[in-house]
């Protein structure tokens, strides 16, 4: 069989997010028959890409300079012109100065948040060459790949003079809950959410709402994965003087660790009023946990019926539907299993089938 040589930038396998996209996408594609791989890594990507990919037909290119930099892109632009690849894949809006007629590209757009919601990027100027990078990704891409529809109707909203075609992928979370856990030393029950404080993640409501459960429900803690806000946290608790002690991070924890979170949890919230597709979710049900998500761009599309969708402005609702979990065991048990089949609906098999018929439709075209 003559397999398709795809050069696919993977040098951000070890960031958060878009790394899990990229690990779970070329741990699949290399135990494919029908593609060879060269991945442009750096270091620090290698070593996730080997520990976590259990790649044995990728070959790596190292790099040295930082995705987002002139020099990453010129870096990224001499090995794209010099491997001889049929086809490249960039996971992300980085792509080469220029395409090659022999080699066309295939770019993949997560999302376009800081263009939806300029909070999370404040600097005009940044925000100016964020956007100019997806402008150019998007005339430079033969196809363009998105693991949303709403991705896909941002573009077109944002970028109404782009002709590229779009196909949206889903992305997967199977291969997250089959790993062994670590079991948290938490000796309390807990809400749980990511710990992602920027502003179109919609903390504040559920600290609104834990402030409410509180009066009944006194050793239940709201806790957020990741490394602490400490100015974030001093503004919750200025608000909230006697949650103190109920809100609180986990740290700075691996996927071990994070298992673990997931498995003890009694609910996984997600009130984020912006994802491009939003994988924790998809995860925390992947172990069973009754879903809370707001109603609200791509989230709809990754919970489904595997969870209960809420207004992402009304803490009411949030209120009254994280009660009714806690009291109802029957009605608990029910998410519980909307969450399973949820889970098992996405697979890393389909998005690589997916992602090789793309491929194949863009490399038949430039014959």
């Amino acid at each position: 069989m003559s397999k398709i040589h795809i050069l696919v930038d993977a040098r951000m396998a070890d960031w958060s997010g878009v790394g899990r996209y990229e690990t779970g996408l070329i741990r699949t594609l290399d135990a494919r028959e029908d593609v060879a791989l060269t991945a442009l890594v750096t270091q620090s990507s290698r070593s996730t890409l080997e520990e976590k990919g259990k790649l044995s037909n990728t070959h790596f290119v190292e790099t040295e300079s930082h995705p987002f930099t002139p020099e990453g892109t010129r870096e990224l632009t001499q090995h794209y012109q010099s491997i001889g690849a049929d086809l490249m894949h960039c996971l992300q809006y980085c792509v080469p100065s220029k395409a090659l007629p022999d080699c066309p590209l295939v770019v993949t757009i997560h999302d376009l948040i800081p263009l939806i919601v300029t909070d999370t990027m404040s600097n005009p100027l940044k925000r100016w060459i964020y956007r100019w990078k997806n402008r150019h990704a998007l005339r430079t891409a033969s196809q363009v790949i998105v693991p949303s529809r709403s991705t896909a109707d941002d573009i077109k909203m944002l970028f109404p003079q782009a002709r590229v075609p779009v196909t949206v992928i889903p992305e997967a979370s199977d291969d997250f809950g089959t790993e062994p856990i670590v079991e948290p030393s938490t000796d309390f029950p807990y809400l749980l959410a990511m710990g992602n404080t920027r502003p179109h993640k919609n903390l504040e409501l559920l600290v609104d709402m834990i402030a409410r459960l509180h009066n009944k429900y006194t050793n239940l803690k709201l806790l957020l994965v990741g490394i602490e806000d400490t100015s974030w946290l001093f503004d919750q608790y200025k608000r909230y003087p006697e949650l103190k002690d109920t809100i609180r991070f986990t740290g700075p924890i691996d996927d071990a660790e994070l298992r673990g979170f997931y498995a003890r949890a009694l609910i996984f919230l997600c009130p984020s009023y912006y994802e491009g597709f939003g994988l924790p979710p998809l995860e925390a049900a992947a172990f069973g946990i009754p879903i809370l998500a707001a109603r609200a761009a791509s989230l709809p599309e990754v919970v489904g019926a595997g969870g209960s969708l809420l207004n992402a402005h009304d803490v009411d609702a949030w209120l009254n539907e994280s009660r009714r979990v806690l009291e109802d065991a029957d009605y608990a048990g029910e998410l519980r299993e909307r969450a399973f089949t949820r889970s098992s609906q996405f697979s890393w098999v389909y998005v690589a089938e997916a992602t090789v018929e793309v491929y194949k439709h863009v490399l038949s075209a430039t014959l």
